[in-house]
């Protein structure tokens, strides 16, 4: 934030753009025609915390899809560290990892569509790993609020999530078949039905 704060303005390419966009759908109070007329969840939680709070677009940003992407990336990846690894170090070394990453930098400054939706993946992935059975409904009902969130974000990471979902199911379909185990860890249908929805749409 300390390098948004220096200029008095949004800085790097996209974000102008993305700016635009917001205060097109604050000024108008519809979604204007364009490349993201039919992706408009992150300018709409924009739009959202700058009318609500009375925020210009930089500070609305800062505040709503930058400090999400600071706190769910480094909050879910320590979970899936911990998770998967049983290990409390490994955890906090991941989010160690996540915060100092150049990439992760770039995004929680420099906001874009794509990176707030990147945020959604590693917590659909928790959410998948981590079953419990007592609340099972609930889990599911937030893990497909969550793709639908993520269809309604961006393209290029709705693909990415389809993919790693396959991969998920064909990894865990081999595995089943290694061992001779006929119960299924990750059922098609999630997949199947995140596809569709997301070419659906």
């Amino acid at each position: 934030w300390s390098q948004l704060l220096l200029y008095p303005t949004v800085i790097g390419v996209d974000p102008w753009y993305h700016q635009n966009v917001t205060l097109k759908i604050i000024e108008f109070a519809t979604i204007p025609d364009g490349g993201y007329s039919h992706l408009p969840l992150f300018h709409l939680i924009i739009a959202i915390n700058s009318l609500f709070l009375d925020l210009n677009y930089k500070i609305a940003a800062m505040f709503s899809v930058s400090i999400a992407q600071i706190v769910c990336n480094v909050l879910f990846i320590y979970l899936l560290g911990i998770f998967t690894t049983k290990n409390n170090r490994v955890g906090l070394f991941s989010a160690l990892m996540v915060i100092l990453a150049d990439h992760h930098i770039y995004m929680s400054y420099w906001s874009i569509p794509n990176g707030f939706a990147a945020v959604i993946i590693p917590i659909v992935l928790y959410l998948i790993l981590k079953k419990k059975s007592k609340a099972r409904i609930e889990r599911i009902f937030i893990i497909l609020l969550l793709l639908l969130a993520l269809i309604f974000a961006h393209s290029i990471t709705s693909i990415c999530m389809s993919i790693l979902l396959i991969s998920m199911w064909l990894l865990s379909e081999g595995h089943n078949f290694c061992v001779n185990n006929k119960k299924t860890e990750i059922s098609i249908i999630l997949p199947v039905f995140y596809i569709s929805a997301m070419f659906t749409w």
